[in-house]
């Protein structure tokens, strides 16, 4: 009987090349070798910006505004600056071993916080960060985001508004829906479980007053910029109420203030509840704030609520 072999090269659907071997001696049964990868299509692969943003090396050489700067100040010592210019899948983690380290003791005058292990609660300016790193504009030439540290205040700074539909105005009173501009950064995050997707910042940020015993952050337009600011101290109040008239109130008049201003609306024996104060206590702080037209009234009798509204031109409302 006739003997053979042949080598036969072929494609597949995929345009991938193979040989593959057929031979028979004499009488012996056709043998068929296993196919033989030669060559398979050139495949040219793209990066997108946003996987550069993502997972890239160096992401500023493509986008320069890639970065979130830092920076701690407390007294006269020297501040503790940094640039994170990682890929933005890194920065949450590396920032919160950077706040642990820059917030690992109390270092504020007059903290409203308790007792704990970080003079401000690092979740809270976590999910900040994450919001400005990932809703921001990037589109925004040279426009970048900032973490500013001092002894009375700390900013979180991102570049651009809020994406419509959502009104700042709803954005200032923590009630913004969870609507990012980067739709795809989100949903990366969210596979990551940085994000959930639910408008957790937020809620993290209002449950301040309650859970934390921290005053309220305030929210404020400085184009192209959104800062939210979160106190530290009972200075904040100054910028909001004059300094002749923070001058005027004493600690706990302070503290019932802002106990007040983070709240909608607040009855005498709401004030009295809070701070363990008895009926003629509550009553005369409540009047004296009235009398220095720092908050306003609504309903009458034991229904009077009082709200933040004071009469001073460097108060912006949120």
């Amino acid at each position: 009987m006739l003997s053979f072999h042949i080598d036969v090269e072929f494609q597949d659907k995929d345009k991938r090349t193979y040989r593959q071997e057929f031979s028979r001696t004499g009488t012996q049964k056709l043998m068929i070798g296993e196919p033989i990868l030669l060559s398979k299509p050139e495949t040219k692969y793209r990066t997108t910006g946003l996987g550069i943003l993502l997972f890239g090396k160096n992401p500023r050489l493509r986008f320069p505004q890639a970065v979130l700067k830092v920076e701690a100040r407390f007294g006269n010592g020297e501040p503790e600056i940094h640039d994170f210019t990682d890929a933005i899948v890194l920065i949450p983690d590396k920032v919160e071993e950077w706040l642990k380290r820059v917030l690992s003791s109390k270092i504020s005058r007059e903290n409203f916080a308790r007792t704990s292990e970080y003079s401000y609660p690092i979740i809270v300016l976590r999910e900040a960060i994450i919001n400005a790193l990932i809703h921001r504009d990037y589109d925004i030439a040279g426009a970048k985001c900032y973490l500013i540290i001092d002894e009375d205040k700390i900013v979180v700074r991102s570049p651009g508004l809020p994406v419509s539909p959502i009104k700042f105005a709803d954005f200032q009173a923590f009630k913004a829906p969870s609507l990012s501009r980067n739709p795809k950064l989100m949903a990366v995050f969210n596979a990551m479980k940085y994000v959930e997707e639910r408008g957790i910042g937020m809620m993290e940020m209002k449950s301040l007053p309650e859970k934390y015993q921290l005053p309220l952050p305030s929210i404020t337009w400085n184009d192209p910029y959104i800062d939210i600011n979160f106190p530290r101290t009972q200075n904040f109040l100054e910028s909001l109420i004059g300094k002749s008239a923070f001058d005027q109130l004493n600690e706990e008049e302070r503290n019932g203030l802002v106990y007040i201003r983070d709240r909608n609306g607040v009855s005498k024996s709401e004030y009295a509840e809070h701070f363990g104060f008895n009926d003629k206590k509550a009553q005369r702080h409540l009047g004296k704030f009235k009398t220095m037209q720092l908050v306003d009234t609504t309903g009458q009798s034991i229904s009077i609520k009082y709200t933040f509204s004071p009469v001073n031109n460097n108060y912006q409302t949120w």
